[in-house]
């Protein structure tokens, strides 16, 4: 069957151009850049995150973000919000009063932070992120939290 053979090795020669095609359209959408390699990006997409972030599923916004006071006399701030899906942390921000925009204050992996501040007026946002790079959008602020001179949150 000489026709079968032929076309077997008219295959085999083409799948090396196949393959590098579609690695091509894969690295277009991927996190690979001038300082990451290709070890980052075949871990995050072993891990689904590069894939999920260049199909456009980052994350959504943490849901029902709430701010207490976790000890009154401490000056401690506790958050919690709803889990997002895909989500691997969540950034914690703060800003205080009179100072412009929001500044990361902690990075975690679970739905809650509780933090300890110096005295000041804040508000906080929380974002969730999918495989480092890939943030999704920031929840509303909170309400806002004070801590007074004595150290006592309100």
């Amino acid at each position: 069957m000489p026709g079968a053979s032929g076309s077997l090795r008219a295959t085999a020669r083409r799948a090396p151009v196949a393959v590098a095609i579609v690695v091509g359209i894969l690295l277009a959408g991927s996190p690979v850049d001038a300082t990451s390699g290709w070890s980052d990006w075949s871990a995050a997409l072993l891990t689904g995150s590069a894939a999920e972030a260049a199909a456009g599923t980052a994350p959504g916004a943490p849901p029902g973000l709430v701010a207490s006071c976790a000890s009154r006399s401490k000056g401690a701030v506790q958050l919690s919000w709803g889990r997002v899906a895909h989500a691997t942390a969540y950034t914690v921000s703060a800003s205080e009063t009179g100072s412009p925009g929001y500044t990361a204050v902690a990075t975690v992996t679970a739905s809650a932070w509780t933090g300890t501040l110096a005295k000041g007026t804040y508000r906080f946002e929380v974002s969730a992120s999918a495989g480092g790079d890939w943030a999704g959008p920031s929840s509303g602020p909170t309400g806002a939290i004070e801590i007074n001179a004595g150290g006592h949150c309100r």
